[in-house]
C-alpha cells in the first residue's frame, strides 16, 4: 500500500542522499527533509497517475457503451421507419382495391 511505497522511496532516496551529507545536524536534517519531500512527491505522483489511468480507461469504456447505445437507437430508428413505410405501402394498396371495388364509400356499387 501507500505506506509500504513510502518507506521504499524513503529508504531508495536516503542512500542516495547518504553519499552527499555535510557531518553539520542543520545540513543533515535539511537533506532528510529533502529526501522526505521528494519520497513523498514521488508516491504521491504514482498514485495519481494511476487514478489518472483508471479513468481514463474508465472513460473510453463510457465512450465505448455510449457510442454502441447511439448505434443501437439509430438502428431500430431505421427500422421503425422501414416497418412505417411499409405500413403505408400496404394501406395505400388496400385502398386502392377498396376504390376498385367500389368499397370506399365514395358512392359506388354498394349502398346505391
Amino acid at each position: 500500500g501507500t505506506g509500504g511505497q513510502l518507506v521504499e522511496a524513503l529508504t531508495a532516496s536516503s542512500k542516495k542522499a547518504a553519499g552527499g551529507n555535510s557531518p553539520g545536524g542543520v545540513a543533515t536534517s535539511a537533506a532528510v527533509e529533502e529526501v522526505v519531500l521528494r519520497a513523498v512527491e514521488d508516491v504521491v505522483q504514482h498514485q495519481v497517475d494511476g487514478m489518472k489511468a483508471r479513468l481514463e480507461e474508465e472513460a473510453t469504456q463510457t465512450r465505448s457503451v455510449a457510442s454502441r447505445a447511439v448505434r443501437q437507437v439509430e438502428d431500430l430508428t431505421e427500422e421503425w421507419a422501414r416497418e412505417v413505410a411499409r405500413v403505408r405501402d400496404y394501406e395505400t394498396l388496400l385502398l386502392t382495391q377498396l376504390r376498385t371495388l367500389g368499397l370506399d364509400g365514395g358512392g359506388g356499387a354498394v349502398g346505391d
